[in-house]
């Protein structure tokens, strides 16, 4: 498929291509990536099995973002292809 650009994944399906359209592609973003936070405080204390605090915390990060795509024709897939096996 000579001129497709190709992205790969750090975690490929190896039996499996994916031909992706990213010009039909869209993103909204309502909120952008940030810390959750409540009262100001970002970080969250994890309660232990024998109901105190244990000695470590949590954080999240939220985001808004819708993602869509206006032409699914435009994108196709190959699947159950042969893969290479060590012999």
């Amino acid at each position: 498929m000579p001129g497709v650009p190709i992205k790969s994944s750090s975690n490929p399906n190896q039996s499996r291509v994916n031909l992706l359209d990213f010009s039909h592609w869209g993103c909204a973003v309502r909120r952008d990536v940030d810390f959750y936070d409540v009262d100001a405080q970002t970080v969250v204390p994890i309660d232990s099995v024998s109901g105190g605090l244990a000695s470590s915390y949590l954080f999240y990060f939220v985001a808004g973002v819708q993602v869509w795509n206006e032409s699914s024709p435009s994108g196709s897939y190959m699947s159950n292809l042969a893969t290479a096996t060590d012999s």
